[in-house]
C-alpha cells in the first residue's frame, strides 16, 4: 500500500491545503554563523530581488487587468515601495477554492497565506469581524518569487483569464437555477 504525506493527502482532496493551525505561539531562535553569513550574501542581492518582483507584479497588473469577477492590489500611494513579498487577487462569487484547486491541476501552486488574526487559535478571540472574514474568503495568493520567468508568469496570467471568468459563469448556473 502506498504511503501519502498529509500534503499529498490534502492536495488528493478538495481541501484549503494551505491551512493550518497555532495553537500556540513560538519561541526566539538565533540563527548560526553559517546561516547568518549566507543571509549577509543574500542582503546584498535584495534590490536585484526586489526589482524582479516589481517586474513581476507590473506583469500580473498589466496581464489580469480588466478580468470580471477579479480585483488586483490597487497601485502604490506616490513615495511609497512594496518589496512585492506577494501578489494577491481576490475574486468574488464563492470561488477562490476551485479557482486555487484548478491552477494547480495546471501546475500552478497558489495559496492563502495568512488568516485573520481573530481566527488564530492561539490568540483567543471572539471577535466577529465579517469584513475580515469576507476578504479571506476571496483572497488567493499567485506564484510570486524572483525566479519565476516571463513565460511562467505570463502562464499564471493565462491560466487565471481563463480559470475566473468560466468558473464565474459556472457559479451564477447553478444560482441561477436555485432560483
Amino acid at each position: 500500500m502506498e504511503q501519502t504525506s498529509g500534503y499529498d493527502q490534502a492536495m488528493r482532496e478538495h481541501t484549503r491545503w494551505w491551512e493550518f493551525e497555532l495553537s500556540s505561539f513560538s519561541r526566539r531562535s538565533v540563527t548560526n554563523d553559517v546561516l547568518s553569513a549566507v543571509g549577509l550574501v543574500q542582503l546584498g542581492r535584495l534590490p536585484d530581488f526586489v526589482a524582479r518582483r516589481r517586474r513581476i507584479a507590473e506583469r500580473y497588473d498589466r496581464g489580469l487587468a480588466g478580468v470580471e469577477g477579479l480585483l488586483c492590489p490597487p497601485p502604490l500611494p506616490a513615495g511609497h515601495e512594496s518589496s512585492h513579498y506577494m501578489y494577491w487577487i481576490q475574486v468574488e462569487g464563492g470561488i477562490r477554492d476551485r479557482l486555487a484547486r484548478d491552477l494547480y491541476e495546471r501546475g500552478i501552486y497558489t495559496t492563502f497565506r495568512y488568516p485573520p488574526l481573530h481566527r488564530v487559535a492561539a490568540y483567543g478571540s471572539d471577535a466577529v469581524l465579517p469584513g475580515a472574514d469576507e476578504a479571506a474568503a476571496r483572497t488567493l495568493l499567485l506564484p510570486m518569487h524572483q525566479g519565476l520567468t516571463d513565460a511562467d508568469v505570463d502562464r499564471v496570467v493565462e491560466a487565471v483569464r481563463e480559470c475566473v471568468p468560466a468558473l464565474l459563469r459556472r457559479s451564477r448556473g447553478r444560482s441561477l437555477a436555485g432560483v
